[in-house]
């Protein structure tokens, strides 16, 4: 017989499908740790990610009519809640969320407080068929996403700049999955090694436009 034994994860290390807003948070000791350890001055952080954040829970006792005593149970972070750091005295209000990326926003408005010499630069991974309402999640119906649109559909690529990121880029998984080996063969021509080199760059092309923003920032 066969036998189902799952194996609980202890109270607390539990962790979402996709834990974006957990590693956010986890950055705020990661950082400073990460500089002291490698004697470095300055550092930068990147995200890579291929999903949106599962939403944060907290405790909360709840008190249920038919019962006499509470239970601690959990409830959803959203536009109730406020965060509060305890070390910079600074709050921010959640009342003003708009999509699922609202929480996510607002922890990396806060770690950016907390490291004001760190450029946060996010990645996100995109099938073409969610890179629209991606988009459309930062600028609506808008002029803004047309122009990003537009970009997107020529170059499989375009950066955000109203994010919590310092700059929020889209790539497209296909684009970044595809075989781009620059091949020739051993007796190749001069004229060969030039046709494969060009086309190597073509492929290339999405890769060159994120690198220079990446140079800016």
């Amino acid at each position: 017989h066969d036998f189902y034994c799952p194996y609980n994860v202890p109270l607390g290390m539990n962790l979402s499908g996709t834990p974006l807003n957990e590693t956010i948070i986890a950055l705020h000791q990661i950082i400073p740790q990460f500089k002291t350890n490698n004697k470095l001055q300055k550092v930068q952080c990147v995200i890579l990610t291929d999903g949106e954040a599962h939403p944060l829970k907290f405790s909360k006792n709840f008190q249920r009519h038919w019962e006499s005593n509470p239970y601690l149970g959990t409830n959803y972070i959203g536009s109730h809640c406020v965060l509060r750091d305890r070390k910079t005295g600074g709050t921010y209000s959640f009342s003003d969320l708009e999509g699922w990326n609202g929480v996510t926003d607002k922890l990396l408005l806060n770690l950016r407080d907390n490291f004001p010499n760190t450029n946060f630069i996010g990645i996100r991974v995109l099938a073409s068929r969610d890179a629209g309402q991606f988009v459309r999640n930062y600028s609506g119906y808008t002029e803004t996403y047309e122009k990003i649109m537009k970009v997107w559909k020529k170059e499989k690529a375009f950066s955000i700049k109203n994010s919590g990121y310092h700059a929020y880029f889209g790539l497209s998984s296909s684009v970044l999955n595809s075989d781009d080996d620059f091949e020739v063969k051993e007796d190749a021509t001069k004229a060969q090694i030039k046709r494969a080199f060009t086309k190597s760059l073509k492929s290339k092309k999405m890769n060159k436009k994120i690198l220079g923003e990446f140079i800016e920032l």
